[in-house]
C-alpha cells in the first residue's frame, strides 16, 4: 500500500521561496509540496480577497490542491503602502527608493504581513494570515530574497537578510502564516509529559492540545467573542512576567485539593472550553488540565454540557515567542 504523500502545489517561479517554505512546515506537513509557476492576472483590492481569488483561479488551471501566497510590506507612515505592490514598488525604486519614501517622515515603523490561500479543486479557499512588525533600514545584507534587506523586525538588529535562515524562519511573517495553516491541515500530536498530581482511576481520555496559531485565530476573531475559551496560566511568578492577554492567573496550588478544584468547575461548567498552559505546558500545565477534567467528570456526571478542555501547545514560551509583538494577544507587565 503507497504511503505517498498528496500533492501541494505551490504557486510560485521561486526557487527559494520554495525551499523557505519547505523548512517551516517540516517533515509532518501532510503534503508533498511542490512549485508551479501559474499565469494569473494582476488583482488590486484587499489582500485577502486577492489571495482567496488568484487561489480559485490557480486551482482551475492546475486541477488540484493549491497554495497561494500573497505578501505585504506596510509602512504605518504611509497608512498601509506599499502593502501588496510591494514587488512592483521594489523592481521600480530599488532598495534605496524605499528608503527615499519614508525619508520626509519620522516613522520608520513597518510590519511585513503574509497571506497564504488554500483551497482544493471546487472548495472555497481559506486563508492564513501572519504579521511580523519592524521597521524600514537602509539595506544591509544579500540582496537575493527580494525586500529583506530593509526590513529589521522588532528585537532584532539584524535585517531579514542578515539573518541566518533558521532564525529568520523562527520569526518571520511567512512563518506565522504556515504555521496557522499547518494547525488547520496536521493533527497534533500529544507529547509525552510527566504529571505531577496523581489521576484518579477511571479517567482515560487526556485533554487535547490547541496550537498557538489556532488558539490566536479564535482570539482575534470578533464573531467567536461569545465562545471564547477561557484560558488558565497555572504559573506562579513568572505569569508576571508577561502573559496571554485575556488569561486568568490560577497556580498550580490551586488544583491540589478534590474541594478548591471542585470549585473552579463549578466555576468554569458553562464555558465551551478552558485551556490551560503553564511556561512550556510540559508539566505544570498537563497535570492541572488533567485534575482539573478528571474532577469535572464526578461533578458534571450526568450533565448535558461539560467544557472542552484543552492543553496550549508549547505553553506560553512558544505563544509568547511566536506573537510577542501583537499587543491584542500578549500583556507584557512592566
Amino acid at each position: 500500500m503507497s504511503s505517498a504523500k498528496p500533492v501541494l502545489t505551490f504557486v510560485t517561479g521561486n526557487a527559494n521561496k520554495l525551499k523557505e517554505v519547505v523548512a517551516i512546515l517540516g517533515t509532518d506537513f501532510p503534503f508533498e509540496l511542490r512549485n508551479q509557476a501559474v499565469d494569473l492576472p494582476e488583482l488590486q483590492g484587499e489582500p485577502a480577497d486577492i489571495a482567496k481569488e488568484k487561489c480559485r483561479l490557480a486551482t482551475k488551471q492546475v486541477q488540484g490542491a493549491v497554495l497561494v501566497e500573497d505578501t505585504s510590506l506596510c509602512f504605518n507612515a504611509l497608512k498601509g503602502l506599499p502593502g501588496p505592490y510591494i514587488k512592483w514598488f521594489l523592481e521600480k525604486t530599488g532598495h534605496d527608493g524605499l528608503n527615499n519614501m519614508l525619508a520626509a517622515y519620522e516613522d520608520k515603523s513597518a510590519y511585513a504581513q503574509c497571506i497564504f490561500a488554500y483551497a482544493a479543486v471546487g472548495a472555497e479557499p481559506q486563508v492564513f494570515i501572519g504579521q511580523t512588525h519592524g521597521k524600514i533600514v537602509p539595506a544591509r545584507g544579500p540582496t537575493t530574497f527580494g525586500w529583506d534587506p530593509v526590513f529589521q523586525p522588532d528585537g532584532f538588529d539584524q535585517t531579514y537578510a542578515e539573518m541566518e535562515k533558521a532564525t529568520k524562519n523562527q520569526i518571520s511573517h511567512r512563518y506565522k502564516a504556515l504555521e496557522a495553516l499547518k494547525a488547520h491541515l496536521v493533527k497534533p500530536q500529544i507529547p509525552r509529559c510527566e504529571a505531577t498530581m496523581s489521576v484518579p482511576i477511571g479517567y482515560m481520555e487526556p485533554p487535547h492540545y490547541i496550537q498557538p496559531s489556532a488558539l490566536a485565530e479564535i482570539l482575534r476573531d470578533p464573531s467567536t467573542s461569545s465562545k471564547r475559551p477561557v484560558i488558565i496560566d497555572v504559573r506562579d511568578t513568572d505569569y508576571a512576567g508577561g502573559h496571554i492577554r485575556s488569561a486568568v492567573n490560577i497556580p498550580e496550588d490551586n488544583f491540589m485539593d478534590d474541594d478548591d478544584v471542585d470549585a473552579l468547575v463549578e466555576k468554569f461548567k458553562n464555558e465551551d472550553a478552558i485551556v490551560f498552559h503553564c511556561m512550556m505546558s510540559q508539566v505544570r500545565g498537563p497535570s492541572c488540565a488533567k485534575r482539573f477534567k478528571s474532577r469535572m467528570e464526578v461533578v458534571l456526571e450526568g450533565a448535558n454540557h461539560k467544557p472542552r478542555v484543552l492543553i496550549l501547545h508549547g505553553g506560553y514560551e512558544r505563544f509568547g515567542r511566536i506573537y510577542k509583538d501583537e499587543t491584542d494577544l500578549i500583556e507584557l507587565d512592566d
